[in-house]
């Protein structure tokens, strides 16, 4: 019986780690759902930026604004009026509310020395408010007043987060160091509520449904730019807090056995 040398331990680390990957699997998700309360929720929340300026989403609408003046003489109209309307957001607060609530499953592939690793999990938030400012002008009478307010719209969302990353075989341990390179986020299952618009142009008529209307027009493109927002910050805090809070994920039940090809009791080449 010989020692291995390093390019045999490389090929047999090939062949144990296709023997590895359902014990791998079920041991990591055991391990990030243990510590997920205790460590990976409350770096998020104080790791995240909040608020947070996000790429500012924009939407224009007119309309009829209806008679300014009317004639009562002939109960037509002298004054007619033309009304247009826009909405910007660029600000989200409450993001330190984000959380994990499960690890759901891993997905190992390319078995080497190295294994690549995709890491699933749900995420939520509540009452996340995106802020910005709401406009509008009226074209009437040869003249063009406008105001500007404010304008705001409230989130609950659901989100999966995939993690990107690697196990590093540690022999002198035999367990797995995991390595994040980066994370994904992307919100389904979302409802919007508690859309605000305060704006007023005083005794001239206007219409603040079709702010609103504009309002929710936008949500789909404010959960793009929290996307976008999300994904840097969260990479930086999942590296960091697994990096910091996760073991060495030790060898499981198959492979402790020695049961691999090529591979004897006590990490052995079988002569």
């Amino acid at each position: 019986m010989l020692l291995l040398n390093t390019r045999t331990a490389l090929l047999l680390l090939s062949t144990l780690a296709t023997v590895a990957h359902g014990d791998l699997n079920s041991s990591l998700l055991a391990y990030l759902n243990n510590i997920t309360v205790s460590a990976i929720n409350p770096a998020l929340a104080s790791g995240i930026p909040d608020p947070v300026v996000i790429t500012t989403v924009q939407k224009t609408g007119s309309a009829d604004a209806g008679c300014i003046i009317p004639n009562p003489i002939t109960g037509g109209c002298i004054c007619h009026a033309d009304a247009e309307y826009s909405i910007s957001l660029d600000n989200v607060a409450g993001l330190s509310k984000l959380h994990v609530t499960n690890w759901t499953h891993v997905a190992a592939t390319a078995p080497a020395a190295t294994i690549n690793l995709t890491v699933v999990g749900e995420m939520a938030m509540t009452a996340v408010v995106t802020s910005g400012s709401a406009h509008a002008s009226v074209t009437a009478c040869g003249i063009s007043p406008s105001a500007s307010g404010d304008a705001s719209t409230t989130i609950d969302t659901q989100a999966t987060l995939t993690l990107l990353g690697a196990a590093v075989f540690n022999a002198t341990a035999s367990c797995f160091d995991i390595i994040v390179s980066g994370a994904t986020v992307a919100l389904h299952d979302f409802k919007d509520y508690g859309n605000h618009v305060d704006i007023s142009l005083g005794i001239i008529k206007l219409d603040v449904g079709k702010l609103l209307d504009l309002l929710e027009e936008l949500v789909p493109d404010i959960v793009t730019a929290l996307e976008n927002a999300l994904q840097a910050p969260l990479s930086q805090v999942l590296k960091t807090v697994i990096g910091a809070q996760l073991p060495c994920v030790p060898l499981g039940p198959t492979l402790r056995s020695g049961a691999v090809v090529g591979l004897g009791k006590g990490g052995r080449e079988e002569s």
